[in-house]
């Protein structure tokens, strides 16, 4: 029986997040055990949630304003494919307005950015009692493989997913090759 979720055999070893990983910011690095911590709290409130069956249980840390506007919070999740000919990258961006994406290739790198914007109004009548969406800026930088040709990339935008198709240049697909051994 397959998974809904691709098996790991067909996960390419390529580092599409080189750069992104490398341009963390000083905030983000020195809060970075909170954000493990609030990952893996999150981690368990969904295990909880399927044994359970969805039973609401206290939230232990109001995180909302500790986190806000810092970097790596708001972040679109993508998937990677590679077909023959090309690499599909599709991003997440719900609730994001087609005017506020941002799609850029830098040097090696093909960078996904923008902002997700609140529609809520803030009233003095209102009691808020949670709050779990996230706004802000956002960016994702994808290093590019070697064999992506820049000059063919195109791009859609549907019901808050953004696909970007990137072409493959063949002639580079394979960087193995055989050597020949010469004798002694």
């Amino acid at each position: 029986m397959e998974n809904t979720h691709q098996s790991k055999s067909k996960l390419a070893p390529k580092n599409w997040l080189k750069h992104e990983e490398e341009q963390h910011s000083p905030v983000a690095d020195r809060r970075k055990p909170l954000f493990s911590l609030i990952r893996m709290r999150d981690d368990m409130d969904r295990l909880f949630d399927q044994a359970f069956g969805g039973i609401q249980f206290p939230n232990l840390f109001d995180d909302t304003d500790f986190f806000a506007g810092t970097t790596g919070m708001l972040s679109p999740s993508i998937d990677i494919a590679e077909r023959k000919d090309s690499y599909v990258i599709t991003a997440e961006v719900p609730g994001v307005e087609e005017n506020d994406l941002k799609l850029s290739l830098e040097q090696d790198s093909l960078v996904i950015s923008g902002e997700k914007r609140s529609e809520h109004e803030d009233k003095k009548d209102d009691k808020v009692h949670r709050v779990e969406r996230s706004y802000g800026h956002f960016r994702r930088v994808l290093t590019l493989p070697a064999d992506a040709r820049v000059e063919d990339v195109s791009a859609r935008f549907k019901n808050g997913v953004l696909t970007v198709t990137i072409g493959r240049d063949l002639t580079q697909a394979s960087s193995q090759r055989q050597i020949k051994i010469e004798k002694g």
